[in-house]
Order: structure tokens, then sequence, then C-alpha cells
């Protein structure tokens, strides 16, 4: 005799081990007792109400997930914390995090239903193994193992489907939270916060000097300067490009800063200097006619350049000799002064021509010989560089924690220029065009004459040109006292371009102080590195897999049970518990599972329940 839990008097002899004390009898309609309750289903959306309200939030979820998502992808993280102050609170990646873990909740909520039940199905469809039963079982509840044991031994049966399922569900969360990454890009905004300076005129503190004559009868008139108007802030550049110092660029930018080409309406073009230097040795020791055989007395061999410039190579054999001369000579000059005029006495007149060259200048350098102070033309190295107006275009340019770089400085050469008096300054200036491309546009640059004739004074001064020697101390009569700027090109071998980069370096010095004026500003893009959302959607592969593969596993029970009209038990232990197991032959391994003969839906099930005790014998 089977056991029937709902029957207490029906129990065989030496008993299951539950001893039921109390038995609740149900009081049912005549016509539904009339109906086995097997064959009885309850309506499915009884029974799933909470699985397929599970489903919706699941789906409604992901959509939240991917609209937010789609909505935020490379936007700032400003755009999220100025929606409110809830958005404030609580940032996108923890709206995300609380969405994707009640999909992911809700998703093995179905699972664990869906396995739970199939299990009636698996059962109801072909005689299985009972070990199946407390596999699947334990599977529907996430245990990992159970899982894996499923996915072993059950590969071709749909129960592996779920088993899948439920072991990537536990995976889900890392891949939802790769799913959203900060970064940051660069933004251009125009803000007008980014800008250098360029020049189209040099016109500083210089002013004219009447007297005839110029400086010493060397510079012409229209260049002469009153001593005290020279413009000293370019004397600091000169010395400060010789010397090698750092040059302070000027621009404004708060951030990093690019400067777009404006095209052939609006270049980038200054006012600025060059220098163009050559190794002039060969030529002038060669047109001088050094002989390196004449030894042991003083010797006073003048060379002279080819840019016809005097170096007094004076040395006295075990005495002294020259490491450094520098000599220069002006190269101010109109290219049409008037034929009844000396070249050194005349004052321009309004439309009279001038080159763009301003100094020509000369640098003697010598190897020391420190035991007998001789020359020798294997010793010697001779540059002369000349330095002239010229005009620059940029391009390239850009501005990076707190360094300006230009990436491009092209160099447009100046032919002559035209003088006009300006009215406002009251001073001689000279008109240059730059042609600033290919189809011949010009911009026109001014400078001041006696500015000029400032750079001119200084650099034929004794503060500039002069000697350094080497060997005895200098004489009583100051002969042999080191004088002008031959420590700006000590050091180094003779042989290297230390000269030509001194005075590239100087060039460059004074075009960025001609800039300094900001007489015309370049307004640039000022680039802010702002953080972004960024959405790596493969991470979203993995849960919305899962969450596809549990939902098809899931209506495919339910479309199971229906077919073989089955109760939605799923995971009920009281289910479980009131099935009784009846031997079909003499073979014990053979049995039948028979449910409760009078219970039609699982409430009824559960009434029984509260109404019976029972007891582990």
């Amino acid at each position: 005799m089977e056991y029937d839990p709902f029957n207490p008097y029906r129990q065989p002899k030496g008993g299951p081990g539950v001893a039921v004390t109390e038995a609740y009898t149900f009081d049912l309609p005549a016509e539904k007792e009339q109906q086995p309750g097997i064959a009885r289903t309850q309506a499915w959306w009884r029974a799933w109400w909470l699985e397929v309200c599970s489903a919706a939030a699941t789906v409604g979820c992901s959509v939240a997930i991917i609209a937010i998502l789609s909505a935020f992808n490379r936007r700032p993280i400003t755009d999220w914390t100025d929606k409110g102050k809830l958005a404030e609170i609580i940032s996108l990646p923890t709206t995300l995090s609380i969405l994707a873990t009640a999909a992911n909740a809700t998703t093995t909520l179905i699972l664990g239903s869906a396995i739970s039940q199939y299990k009636w199905v698996y059962f109801k469809t072909k005689t299985r193994s009972l070990a199946d039963l407390d596999l699947i079982d334990g599977s529907s509840r996430g245990t990992l193992w159970k899982c894996a044991e499923l996915l072993l031994k059950r590969t071709r049966t749909l129960a592996s489907l779920g088993a899948i399922a439920m072991i990537l569900s536990l995976a889900v969360g890392p891949f939802y939270q790769q799913t959203v990454q900060l970064v940051e890009w660069d933004i251009p905004t125009d803000d007008g916060k980014a800008s250098f300076g360029l020049a189209r005129q040099y016109i500083a503190t210089g002013r004219s000097n009447n007297a005839f004559g110029g400086i010493d009868g060397r510079v012409l008139p229209a260049f002469a300067v009153e001593p005290g108007t020279a413009d000293v802030a370019m004397q600091g550049a000169i010395y400060r490009g010789l010397f090698n110092l750092d040059l302070p660029a000027r621009f404004n930018c708060t951030a990093n800063c690019t400067w777009p080409d404006p095209g052939a309406d609006k270049p980038y073009v200054s006012l600025g200097f060059r220098s163009d230097c050559a190794n002039v040795t060969d030529a002038a020791l060669r047109g001088s006619g050094w002989d390196d055989t004449i030894e042991g007395s003083a010797r006073a061999i003048n060379i002279t350049t080819p840019g016809n410039l005097t170096l007094n190579t004076i040395f006295v054999h075990t005495a002294f000799q020259p490491v450094v001369i520098v000599e220069s000579k002006s190269l101010l000059s109109s290219v049409n002064p008037p034929d009844s005029a000396a070249h050194h006495d005349f004052t321009f007149g309004t439309g009279t021509s001038v080159g763009a060259s301003v100094a020509r200048i000369a640098v003697f350098r010598a190897e020391a010989d420190n035991l007998n102070y001789n020359l020798f033309s294997h010793m010697m190295h001779i540059t002369e560089c000349d330095i002239s107006l010229a005009a620059y275009r940029y391009s390239g340019v850009s501005a990076s924690s707190g360094n300006f770089t230009i990436g491009k400085a092209e160099l447009i050469r100046l032919d002559s220029g035209t003088i006009d008096e300006d009215m406002v300054f009251k001073q001689p200036i000279a008109t240059f065009s730059a042609v600033v491309d290919s189809s011949g546009t010009t911009i026109p640059l001014k400078v001041a004459l006696p500015d000029i004739g400032a750079l001119v004074a200084l650099f034929i001064s004794t503060r500039f040109t002069g000697t350094v020697y080497l060997g005895e101390t200098p004489d009583a009569g100051r002969n042999h006292r080191p004088s002008g700027m031959g420590d700006a090109f000590l050091g180094g071998n003779i042989t290297d371009t230390l000269i030509t980069e001194r005075f590239e370096k100087m060039a460059e010095s004074m075009t960025l102080q001609v800039r300094s004026t900001d007489e015309i500003i370049a307004r640039g893009i000022s680039v802010y590195a702002i953080v972004h959302y960024k959405v790596e959607w493969a991470w979203l592969a993995l849960p919305l897999a899962v969450q596809l593969i549990t939902l098809v596993f899931f209506f495919w029970v339910l479309i199971r049970n229906h077919r073989n009209t089955l109760q939605h038990w799923k995971d009920s232990a009281l289910a479980i518990i009131s099935h009784s197991l009846q031997a079909v032959d003499e073979d014990i391994h053979r049995v039948e599972m028979v449910g409760p003969m009078h219970v039609e839906k699982i409430e009824d099930l559960k009434i029984w329940a509260k109404g019976t005790k029972a007891k582990l014998l």
C-alpha cells in the first residue's frame, strides 16, 4: 500500500519516516471531486504573475540602461549632474548599477522558477533517474556546483540551457561595471582666453637726432637717434639671445590652446629680425695673405672678411693672443640716394627707398695656445653674419602646460621699403611689404628709422665689438683689455655652430621683443580636458545574452507545462513530499510518482500543510 499524505489511515506497516498527527479534510464541490486533480491546471497568469512582472521589469531595466547609455555616451559628466539635485547625489554609474542589480535580481528569480518547474516537465515526459530531481532542484536555487554538474551530466537536455544562464548570471555584475568608462577628451572652446601677440610695426622709444652727420658719421642722419631715447628693452633682448638665456614666451592660455590656421585673409604674420651667417675663414685668410711660417715676433696682421670687416689679430709669442674678436658695421643705406648728396650726410626725403639690412657682424675665434700664445690658420674660425629686418608667418601654433610652441615659422624676406614721415610719432618711418602667399598678397610693415639706428649704434659700439685676449695681464695702456660681447662666443669647439646658433637666438629674441607690444592679437581656441562618459557596448553582450536565454527558457517551460497539463508546483517542497512512489512491477527500481489526488491548486496544498503536523521518526 502506497503512502497517501492526504489520507492518514492509508499508511503501510512499518510506515514512512513521517508520522502525520493531524489530517486536513478537503471540503470540495462535488463537480470538482469528479475531476482528476492532476489534470486540472491553474491559469498561467495566476500562477506566474510574479515571474511575468519580473520579466517585464527585466526588459524595462535593460531598455532603461540602453537608453541612458545612448543618451550620455560621449557626453561630459556635467550633462548628468546638471539634471537636478538627485542627479548630483546619485551619479550615472550608480544609477546604472541600481538598474543592473534590479535586472539581474529579476532575471535570477525568473530563472529559478523556470528551472524548478522544469523538473516536473522533465519527469512527466519520460522515466528519469531520481538523482536528477535533486540535481535540477539544487540548480534552481543557484548552487554553482549543482549547475555545473547539471551542465556536464545533462548536456543534451534543455535543463542545461537554464544551468548555463544561472552560471553566467553570477558574472554579469563586473560586465555592467565595465560598460561605462570615464575618459578625458580635449574639447576646443572659443572662450576668448587664448591669444598671443603679433606686430606689424616696430615703433619704440627712439627719437631722431637732428645733428648733422648722425653718429660719428657712420650712420645716415635719418637713422640717427638721441642716445637717451634708445629702446633699452630691445638691447636687453639682444643680450638675452646672445647669452642663450630662456626666452619668455608671451601668450595667454588658461588650459591647452591651439591656433587654427586663419587662412590668407588674416595670416599670423609678424615683423621681426633674421640672421644669415656663413663661414668665411678660408676666404678671409686667403684674401689677407695670412702666413703660418712667421713665428716668434709680435705680429699685427689685419684679416679682412669678404664683407669688408677688419679683424685685428695681433698676438705676441709667449705673451698673449686673441681668442675672440667681434667687429661690425652698419648696413643702413639708401637704395636710391640723391646724386648730389654724399652717402653719409644727406637726410632721407619722402619716397626714398631703404634696404632691410641692418648690420653685419664678424666673429673671429681661435683655439687657446696656453704655452706659446701663437696663432695658426688651422686654429682659427671666422663667421660673418648679417642682421636684417624680416617677417614671419606662423602656423601650427599651440600651448600646453605653460609651454608655447610654434610649429612652423616661415621666413618672409623683405625687399626695400619706402620712407615717409609718421604724422603721429613725427618720426621717419619706413614701410616694407611682406608677400604672404603665392598670389602676391602683401601686408605693410612699418619700422621707425631711429629705432633701427639705435640698434646699429649698439652693434658698432665698444659695448658690442671688441677682443677677448688670453695670456698676460693687459698693459697699462689698456690696449689689450677685454671689451665687447666676445664672452658670448666662448666655449665649445671653434669649428662647431655655436656662433650661428647664438645669432639665430639673438634674432629670435629680438623678434619676440617686437611681438611683445601685442599690437595685433591672434585669437585662438582653448582646449579643455573634459571628463566624458564612454560606453563600451561589447560589455553588455553577456548580461543581455543571459536575459535572452532566461526569457526563452522561461516561456519554453510555460508552453511545455501547458501541453502536459501540469500543475505549477515550481519549487514547492510541499509538492515534492506530497507525492508518493509506487512500484510499477516487481522491480523496486522502477517506480511511479503519484501526486495528491484531491489537490488542484497549490493554495489547497498550502492550506492542507497548515492544518497538518508531522514529526521526523
